[in-house]
């Protein structure tokens, strides 16, 4: 999947298996065990209900559980079933 997919899913906006999460919150870890366990999904971290691409800010203790070595950086992840992309 490339940035032009990533763009169209987001465009399309949300769905029964598209989901858009502001921040790597519970919420957000719940609506990937949610997927994970039914027939997956996508689930978009820093991306707005209305669309818009936002990014994410996150914090040292947060990259270092999500196995980055850098502080403060924003990414906009994706994650279908239970692989990331």
């Amino acid at each position: 999947m490339d940035i032009k997919d990533l763009k169209s899913l987001i465009a399309a906006g949300e769905s029964q298996a598209v989901e858009f999460k502001t921040a790597f919150s519970n919420e957000a870890v719940e609506t990937i065990a949610a997927f994970s366990n039914t027939s997956g999904g996508t689930v978009f971290l820093g991306v707005a209900d209305n669309a818009q691409i936002i990014g994410l800010n996150l914090t040292a203790e947060k990259n270092s559980a999500m196995g980055k070595r850098s502080e403060n950086q924003n990414y906009t992840s994706h994650t279908t079933g239970s692989r990331s992309c």
